[in-house]
């Protein structure tokens, strides 16, 4: 049976996936790098652009299908639509996990305003690297079409941003959760501009407005406001943000086209292979 995608294709999702829990880290700490976190995710960064650079260059692509191009006009509105339309999840993940703000707080110390900023100087770098090693992967998975590829690199993101810590199992499963439906907005965003640096702002901006509500609940009585402005907010763009957001799939999701081994592959990628990698961190 024939698959869709290539197996170079397969390889260097498999590469990538493992760049993002493991590959990384293990480059750092063999070379023994001195530095802080803002360093560290810098090299991670200046390491995935290498391998990145590499990969076109041996196949002899072009880096614009990746988002290396001047955002438009448009491209800025749609991020802005994904971020209003984000507003719901993590409402919702709120609600159900009251106590998490309390944990992450005391675990970053976002206790603070001084603590806040110092966390929020370092979501470019880690927006970043997630942008890049994620979209790369997301462009690989195209063969089988945008609505495909959102869907299986959105399981796939949220499975892999699962954490298992002591007395913290609930707050892992719920974050993965709220990641992984939050990260099917930010993938519909990247099919619908095809631009890096968008995708990076949005995914950057977004973990700021949460840790500031974060904020907002563990120090200060004013997390009400935040919500209703965000939820006014919400609801104003909600119709245009929609329609325009949505739109970016024209074509049929060829499900019925998917040979067995494709449904094996994809079922592999989305929770498989994140689970191994997951567990390999965990018990070594």
């Amino acid at each position: 049976m024939v698959m869709k995608i290539k197996y170079w294709g397969i390889f260097e999702i498999i590469l990538f996936n493992f760049l993002f829990v493991l590959g990384l880290g293990w480059i750092w700490r063999a070379l023994k790098q001195p530095g802080g976190l803002i360093m560290q995710q810098m090299f991670y960064i200046i390491v995935v652009f290498f391998i990145i650079f590499a990969l076109k260059t041996i196949k002899n692509e072009s880096f614009s299908g990746l988002g290396y191009r001047r955002p438009r006009k448009q491209d800025w509105m749609s991020g802005l639509y994904a971020l209003l339309l984000l507003f719901p999840i993590a409402f919702i993940a709120r609600l159900v996990d009251p106590s998490f703000d309390i944990w992450y707080a005391s675990l970053q110390g976002l206790g603070t305003m001084a603590g806040v900023m110092i966390f929020i100087s370092t979501l470019p770098f880690f927006a970043l690297k997630e942008e890049l090693l994620t979209r790369f992967v997301q462009t690989r998975l195209r063969g089988y079409g945008s609505m495909i590829a959102v869907i299986a690199v959105s399981i796939n993101f949220g499975a892999l941003h699962l954490f298992i810590a002591p007395g913290a199992t609930y707050h892992g499963i719920i974050s993965a959760v709220s990641v992984g439906i939050g990260a099917i907005f930010l993938a519909v965003l990247f099919e619908k501009t095809r631009n890096i640096l968008v995708m990076t702002a949005v995914h950057m901006v977004f973990n700021a407005i949460i840790t500031f509500q974060i904020f907002f609940h563990v120090a200060t009585k004013w997390e009400w406001a935040f919500w209703t402005v965000y939820g006014i907010l919400f609801l104003f763009a909600l119709r245009p943000a929609w329609k325009g957001f949505w739109e970016t799939f024209t074509e049929k999701v060829s499900w019925k086209e998917l040979s067995a081994v494709d449904y094996l592959f994809l079922s592999f990628f989305a929770l498989m292979l994140p689970a191994g990698l997951l567990a390999i961190t965990y018990f070594f």
